[in-house]
């Protein structure tokens, strides 16, 4: 049996190839689907960010390299092909187990210590539950992963000052206009990195707040629910609405809801504007903008946080705009890690040490069927001598001798079922050899399939 992860992420390929292959929206559930009806593995799992797309697979025996077969499935999905393969990184075994609890612990984040990392690692659980591709391996393997990272946000100080991809462009946002108290912030896309960069933004504070989203009720709610956190008052409602029973003044944040096709008209008035959608295609083009856009008489900073992009690269060659994508951030990033690196070591070890003992467990399922098979010759023998001798006892004598030959076998067995479990401890390799031996020692024959 073979755990694998092929992958490609911020530290392989810029945003400009990972799009290409990144799997939004239902994309993802689409190929877990097609990848459990044409049995590639026993079980899959996708894990898609705006910064890895990366397949973890669980199959009976390494066969051919499932990348290609991904890959098709991809162009496919998104009727474009992706040919090149050379930023894709594979782990197996050990290292594949430590791979995913390091991406769970944001130890491979873009921003060591972000706490976006794990709630995207649970949604990418859930997803494979629900197309019945995370199954006995993969089930055991997340939620140690979940684990480690409590572990490590707990025992180091990785996860000081909550770094995040969100709170990292708000922080760029101000480096390049100033102080953003006086300014309108929007932000497009409600979700988990909207949300984020929402409460980045007001923490700042920015003057003024819209969130655009393609659902209306879900943008409401969020800035409810937004403004219910704030500790001064605030004045939360629809964009372009009065308010009906406070006048806004200064002392207020001004936090307001917009409907997704309200961007290009929001855009004239706002200052920082934060992409954070799941879309498939660019939602903002150049040629998109109203002709008037030309007069525009301050500067407007984009900061387009999704993959694949949310904005048309063009729209940076209008006059006054200035884009920034997820790569632009490595500086800010670069600066704010230093504060974190000093719990890194730990974070490592933690890792290393919970990465081997799971490894150790899965080797371990290796001696699970042939002590299973064991037992059982054991048992049946048991039995088969019983029958053949019952009528020489009573009745009472043949109870205390089915508990005897019970406990019998029991400690008969302890010895070998040990020495195979232990043979994984070792890390000697040996282990196969040794099952091999003793099934044809006991005749055992070969385990069933879904053994």
């Amino acid at each position: 049996m073979e755990i694998l992860v092929i992958g490609i992420s911020h530290r392989t390929a810029p945003v400009e190839v990972r799009e290409r292959v990144a799997l939004p929206g239902e994309s993802a559930f689409q190929l877990l689907e097609t990848l459990r009806a044409e049995k590639v593995a026993r079980e899959a799992l996708i894990l898609d960010t705006c910064n890895r797309t990366e397949f973890y697979l669980v199959r009976q025996e390494p066969r051919d390299d499932p990348l290609p077969h991904l890959l098709a499935h991809i162009g496919r999905l998104k009727a474009a092909p992706v040919s090149d393969i050379s930023a894709f990184y594979r782990y197996a075994g050990l290292e594949c187990v430590r791979h995913v609890l390091r991406v769970a612990a944001s130890l491979d984040s873009q921003v060591v210590g972000e706490e976006q990392i794990l709630g995207q690692v649970k949604d990418a659980y859930r997803l494979a539950l629900r197309a019945r591709t995370a199954r006995f391996i993969l089930n055991r393997l997340l939620h140690r992963a979940f684990r480690v990272a409590r572990r490590v946000r707990a025992e180091t100080g990785i996860g000081m000052d909550g770094g995040s991809i969100p709170q990292a462009a708000v922080q760029l946002a101000q480096e390049e206009l100033g102080a953003l108290d006086s300014k309108v912030v929007l932000v497009v896309g409600a979700g988990r990195t909207g949300e984020l960069a929402a409460r980045s933004a007001l923490s700042a504070p920015a003057g003024r707040l819209i969130v655009a989203n393609r659902s209306v009720q879900r943008a409401k709610q969020l800035c409810e629910a937004l403004a219910a956190d704030q500790q001064g008052p605030s004045t939360v409602r629809e964009h372009g609405m009065l308010e009906c029973t406070l006048q806004p003044d200064s002392s207020r944040k001004a936090i307001e809801w917009a409907g997704l096709d309200q961007t290009l008209t929001l855009l004239g008035q706002t200052d920082v504007a934060v992409f954070a959608t799941s879309a498939r295609e660019p939602i903002l083009s150049d040629a998109g903008l109203p002709g008037a856009w030309a007069l525009r008489d301050r500067p407007l900073l984009i900061l387009d946080l999704a993959v694949p992009r949310s904005v048309d690269p063009r729209v940076a060659e209008l006059p006054q705009v200035t884009l920034r994508t997820l790569d632009d951030l490595k500086a800010v990033v670069k600066q704010n890690a230093e504060r974190r690196l000093a719990g890194v070591p730990l974070a490592e070890t933690i890792v290393a040490e919970e990465a081997f003992r799971f490894s150790r467990w899965l080797d371990g399922l290796r001696a699970v069927p042939t002590i299973k098979l064991l037992r059982q010759h054991f048992e049946l023998l048991r039995q088969a001598e019983l029958e053949s001798h019952r009528q020489e006892f009573a009745k009472q004598d043949r109870e205390r001798l089915d508990r005897f030959t019970q406990h019998l076998c029991k400690i008969l067995l302890h010895r070998p079922t040990s020495f195979l479990r232990h043979l994984a401890d070792e890390r000697a390799g040996r282990e196969l050899e040794a099952m091999e031996l003793v099934r044809r020692m006991f005749g055992l024959g070969a385990p069933e399939a879904g053994e």
